[in-house]
């Protein structure tokens, strides 16, 4: 994976807080993600993928690693066609100890185009 500026693989432009935008398929948004511990931050959103997938209303949630910065995770999540903007944060059991491991508050964006 080449390095950009914001992350290697996922091109981006800054957003407002929790904004998603449309895709082909349903609402895409991005979250970055910054840890002191991204081994356990990626076992934590690997074990939510898992179990929460359908329960959240999202077709599909990516986790891709910064190869320029070791403690960045960013999060890609697409919902499901008929999901809104407003729907409501997660209430997973791993939502807590996502946001414990964090370093900063998590940064929403949008994908851009290529």
């Amino acid at each position: 994976m080449a390095p950009s500026p914001t992350h290697p693989s996922l091109p981006t432009e800054q957003s407002n807080p929790g904004q998603t935008i449309p895709s082909q398929t349903g609402l895409v948004e991005l979250i970055d993600l910054h840890t002191a511990e991204p081994a356990e931050l990626e076992r934590l959103l690997e074990q939510w993928r898992s179990t929460e997938l359908a329960d959240e209303h999202l077709t599909s949630a990516e986790i891709a690693r910064d190869d320029a910065d070791c403690g960045h995770l960013v999060l890609q999540v697409e919902y499901e066609p008929k999901a809104t903007a407003g729907l409501a944060a997660s209430r997973s059991p791993e939502a807590g100890l996502v946001a414990a491991l964090l370093d900063r508050p998590p940064c929403f964006r949008r994908p851009t185009s290529r």
